[in-house]
C-alpha cells in the first residue's frame, strides 16, 4: 500500500528574547507484521528565528510504502 502523509508542525517556544535556529526532524517508518522495518521516510529542517518570533509552523509531505498488515509510526524529534 502506497501512503502519501502530510504532516502539520506547530510548536510555541518559552524563550524569544534572542536569535536562534530550531532544528526538526520528521520520520515515519511502516513495518510488517513481524515489527521488521519495512519502509522509511524522513525530512531534517532548520528554521531560523528572529527575537520575539515565538511560533514555528511547517507542513511536509512524506511518503512510504506499507504492508499488509503493517503498522506506521510517526517520530519527532
Amino acid at each position: 500500500i502506497e501512503m502519501d502523509v502530510s504532516v502539520n508542525i506547530r510548536a510555541v517556544r518559552k524563550e524569544t528574547t534572542k536569535d536562534d535556529y530550531a532544528a526538526l526532524t520528521l520520520s515515519i517508518v511502516s513495518v510488517d507484521e513481524n515489527h521488521k522495518e519495512y519502509d522509511r521516510d524522513e525530512f531534517s529542517y532548520s528554521q531560523f528565528l528572529l527575537v520575539g518570533n515565538k511560533i514555528i509552523d511547517r507542513t511536509t509531505e512524506l511518503n512510504l510504502y506499507v504492508p499488509n498488515d503493517g503498522k506506521v509510526y510517526l517520530g519527532i524529534k
